[in-house]
């Protein structure tokens, strides 16, 4: 894990520690992230680290919970997923094994309004949006004026402020002909970060984007795996950190399921640089960027640009 990191487990825990304690909330925009471990009530099999547990509540805030690891354990967790999504997420975990030990979540909730909302004559209803299966379908398509510019060979993009200016929703257009998913695959830390170095901040640009709703379910064993994270998922791994006994734990599943909703009076999801300007009166646009074909869509940290939710929509 360390090495698919990139970093020892204590930086993880700093850095973390870090990140989610600057990340800014107010009344119109908030971003409220939560931990809980379960572990199974039967010393014969686990003994939990108390020094492990201590760690997890200094440095993640996270619960704990002892629990039998039965009908009503599964019950009480998806009861802990959907009070903190805002009843977003109902229902995380189907069942629990004979042999399940411990059970890690991590929930995400964000919710904002636009720093500036849509009025009634910035809504377009029934555009044609082209999908990825070479169908149509129609949108109700949103309409504003946003200055800064992302630009590259193969793309091009722009973001949207949320209210407080500390978010954003950044949207990335691939070219035509450039496959939204090869694209997406291309994208690294290192081009992320370029993308906002080179970011034309004075450039006003037209963006009519799509009212959407997604909602995403998937096991990420496979993917942290081509990650590098394999020792995990097997009988040769190590987790003797979290528990004194001979429990010999592995990673069973680790999956995700998220929810995002975009529409003209802001964002909600749960589990995204430019400048702003005000003037008296808007310049004329520089770029149009309509989003009527495959795009990407990121919930950005202006901060520290970390996206906080990342996704993909190819169709309606």
């Amino acid at each position: 894990m360390e090495k698919t990191l990139g970093m020892k487990v204590e930086d993880v825990n700093e850095n973390l520690y870090a990140f989610v304690n600057g990340l800014y909330s107010s009344k119109n925009c908030s971003v409220k992230l939560a931990d809980s471990i379960w572990f199974r009530d039967d010393k014969n099999v686990l003994k939990v680290r108390e020094d492990f547990l201590q760690l997890m509540v200094d440095w993640y805030d996270a619960d704990i919970y002892s629990s039998p690891f039965d009908d009503s354990t599964v019950k009480d967790i998806n009861n802990w997923v959907k009070n903190k999504t805002d009843g977003l997420i109902d229902k995380l975990v189907e069942e629990l094994g004979s042999n399940d030990m411990m059970v890690l979540i991590n929930a995400v909730l964000f919710e904002a309004k636009w720093a500036e909302e849509y009025k009634s004559d910035k809504v377009i209803k029934n555009y044609t949006f082209q999908n990825y299966n070479k169908t149509e379908s129609n949108v109700t398509m949103l309409v504003s004026t946003e200055y800064g510019l992302f630009k590259g060979k193969n793309y091009m993009g722009t973001a949207k402020d949320y209210d407080g200016e500390k978010y954003s929703l950044v949207t990335i257009l691939p070219n035509e002909g450039v496959d939204v998913y090869e694209f997406l695959s291309s994208l690294t830390s290192q081009t992320w970060s370029d993308m906002f170095k080179n970011e034309m901040g004075a450039i006003a640009v037209e963006l009519i984007m799509p009212e959407f709703k997604c909602e995403f379910e998937k096991k990420l064993n496979d993917v942290l795996e081509d990650m590098g994270t394999k020792l995990a998922f097997t009988d040769n791994a190590d987790f003797s950190g979290m528990d004194n006994t001979k429990a010999d734990m592995y990673v069973s599943l680790i999956k995700q399921k998220a929810y995002i909703c975009v529409d003209k009076k802001g964002t909600k999801a749960a589990a995204a640089t430019s400048a702003t300007m005000t003037n008296k009166s808007i310049p004329p646009r520089d770029e149009t960027i309509v989003l009527d074909r495959p795009y990407i869509y990121a919930i950005v940290d202006k901060a520290t640009n970390v996206p906080i939710f990342i996704g993909v929509n190819v169709s309606f």
